[in-house]
């Protein structure tokens, strides 16, 4: 169950940190997409830790790790649309990795808007050069995670 609540909490970390740093002016239509999706595959999980620990005699899905081997009928798993190859092996592996993606794309808009900031208050160029390196670093990051071959699932 623990296990359950960790994922859960993550994902509302993410949310949280989505929705404060998405500017108005940034079309949040695929984040909400992902979201949704993530939260459908949550609801799913949840069903199917409720199926099994059922299935097991458990009254906790915490419980399973103990419990010996047990049947699952083909009909209690009807209605679980998260189970299929593509979102397992796919959909999980992108959804997550386009939210950070999306995160860091963020970290390095606020980068640049500190630099920008530095730039009008006549900051040193010691200081600029040092956004600037950190936008460097943000930029090198987000081309070799994010937009290079191999680097989501297909």
């Amino acid at each position: 169950m623990g296990f359950n609540v960790m994922i859960l909490s993550s994902i509302l970390f993410a949310i949280c940190v989505l929705q404060a740093t998405a500017p108005a002016a940034v079309d949040t239509g695929e984040v909400s997409f992902v979201i949704e999706r993530i939260e459908a595959c949550l609801g799913d999980y949840a069903a199917l830790s409720g199926t099994l620990a059922e299935s097991a005699g458990e009254t906790d899905p915490g419980d399973l790790a103990s419990t010996g081997s047990f049947t699952v009928e083909g009909g209690e798993l009807a209605g679980l649309g998260t189970l299929n190859w593509e979102t397992q092996n796919i959909g999980f592996v992108n959804w997550v990795k386009y939210l950070r993606g999306y995160v860091l794309a963020r970290d390095l808009e606020a980068v640049e808007l500190r630099r920008e900031i530095a730039e009008l208050r006549g900051v040193g160029p010691d200081s600029i050069a040092a956004l600037d390196g950190e936008a460097a670093r943000l930029r090198a990051r987000i081309e070799e995670e994010y937009s290079g071959e191999g680097n989501w699932a297909d």
